[in-house]
C-alpha cells in the first residue's frame, strides 16, 4: 500500500506542514511523519478526515486509481486546453489542480499542468492579482520538483528545463546553475532530426517538408533566443549601434522565413528609444504595430518554409497576445520620449481598434 506516498504528495501539493495536517486529524505530528515514512498506517477511522484535509477521496488516498498512461493524460491534457478557452485561466487551473488531486501519483499529469499554466497565461484573467501569479508560481515550482523524483527519465529532463526557467526569471542563479550542471549530457545527434532525411529516403516528400518545417521553426526560435542574448549584452555595454544591428538581424530572420513574431521590431523600437533617435523610434513602432495587427500563427500555404504545418492555434491565442502587447506598451516607461507623439497615439488607437473588432 502507497497510503504514505499519497499523503505525502497531497500534502506537499496543499503546502501543508505534518503539524497542521496533525492538527486538521486529531493526531500527532509524529503520527504524520510515521504515516509518510511508511513505518505505520493511519487507522481506518482516519480516513475520511485525511481526505476531506488533503482535499481528495479516500479511494485516491487508497491509491486505488493513483497513475495514468500516457494516452489518459494526453486526453486530460487536450479537455484542459478547452476548458482554460471557455473558462478562463483560473477556472482552468483550478480544474486542472482537481484532476492533479484525482491523481496525485502521475508525474506525467503534473508536469503537463505545471507547463499549461505557462502556455496558457494569454488566458489570464483582467482581475488576476500579483498575489495570484505568485501562489501560481509556487505551485508550478512544486509540481516541478516532484516530478524531478520520477523514475522517467525524460519527464525528469523536462521538468528540469521548466524549474530551470522559473528559477531564472526569480533571479535563483545558484539553484538554477545547480539544475544545469544536473542535467544529463546529451550527445550525438537528436534521433528526431533523423527523420526528414529517413522519408526523403522514402520519397514521401510530404512528410518531410512537414517534419524538416517543424525542424526549422525550433531551430529558429533557438536562433531567437541566442539574438536576444546578444542584444541585451550590447544595451547594457551601453553599445547602441550593436543594440540595433542585432535587432535588425533578429527582424531580417523573421521576415526572411514569414515567422510570425513582433519580437525583432520591439527589439528595434527598443534599441532606437535607448539610442533617443525618436524618429527612427517612431517608424518602426509603426511597424511593430502592423506586426502585432497582422500576427497570425496559424502559417498558411502560401509560406514557402511551412506549407504544411499544423499548428495548435486558436483565434483566441493571438487576441490575447495582442491585448497583453497592448498593455505592456500603455505600461512600458520606456515608450516616455515618443508616447505624446500623433504617430505613437494614432498606432495606439489602431490596434485598439483591431483587438475590439476580433473580440
Amino acid at each position: 500500500m502507497k497510503i504514505g506516498n499519497t499523503i505525502h504528495t497531497l500534502r506537499k501539493t496543499k503546502q501543508m506542514t505534518q503539524e497542521q495536517l496533525a492538527a486538521a486529524v486529531g493526531v500527532s505530528t509524529p503520527a504524520v511523519s510515521k504515516w509518510e515514512t511508511g513505518s505505520a498506517y493511519p487507522d481506518i477511522t482516519l480516513l475520511a478526515p485525511l481526505a476531506r484535509a488533503l482535499d481528495t477521496t479516500i479511494d485516491n488516498l487508497l491509491s486505488y486509481r493513483q497513475e495514468l498512461s500516457s494516452q489518459e493524460a494526453e486526453v486530460i491534457k487536450s479537455e484542459l486546453r478547452g476548458y482554460f478557452e471557455t473558462h478562463g485561466f483560473r477556472a482552468g487551473m483550478e480544474k486542472g489542480m482537481e484532476y492533479i488531486r484525482q491523481y496525485p501519483n502521475s508525474d506525467r499529469l503534473k508536469l503537463e499542468i505545471g507547463m499549461m499554466a505557462v502556455n496558457l497565461a494569454y488566458t489570464i484573467d483582467a482581475d488576476y492579482t500579483d498575489e495570484e501569479l505568485l501562489e501560481l508560481q509556487k505551485k508550478n515550482s512544486l509540481l516541478y520538483e516532484q516530478v524531478l523524483k520520477s523514475e522517467d527519465k525524460e519527464l525528469r529532463y523536462m521538468a528540469a528545463m521548466a524549474l530551470i526557467s522559473v528559477c531564472m526569471q526569480n533571479k535563483e542563479y545558484d539553484r538554477a546553475e545547480e539544475l544545469l550542471k544536473g542535467l544529463p549530457a546529451r550527445s550525438g545527434p537528436c534521433p528526431d532530426k533523423l527523420y526528414p532525411t529517413l522519408y526523403l529516403m522514402k520519397e514521401d516528400y510530404g512528410q518531410a517538408l512537414e517534419l524538416a518545417g517543424q525542424q526549422l521553426l525550433g531551430e529558429l526560435n533557438e536562433v531567437f533566443m541566442s539574438l536576444m542574448t546578444f542584444y541585451t549584452v550590447a544595451k547594457r555595454r551601453q553599445d547602441p549601434d550593436g543594440a540595433v544591428y542585432y535587432a535588425r538581424t533578429y527582424t531580417d530572420l523573421v521576415k526572411q522565413f514569414g515567422i510570425a513574431n513582433p519580437n525583432g521590431e520591439f527589439l528595434l523600437l527598443d534599441a532606437f528609444l535607448a539610442k533617443g533617435d525618436t524618429e527612427q523610434a517612431l517608424d518602426v513602432f509603426q511597424k511593430y504595430i502592423d506586426s502585432v495587427i497582422g500576427l497570425d500563427l496559424s502559417y498558411g500555404g502560401d509560406n514557402p518554409f511551412f506549407p504544411r504545418q499544423k499548428q495548435d492555434t486558436i483565434p483566441e491565442k493571438e487576441a490575447g497576445i495582442k491585448k497583453s502587447v497592448y498593455k505592456a506598451i500603455a505600461m512600458d516607461q520606456s515608450f516616455e520620449p515618443i508616447r505624446n507623439s500623433e504617430i505613437f497615439k494614432q498606432g495606439m488607437e489602431r490596434l485598439g481598434r483591431h483587438i475590439q473588432s476580433i473580440q
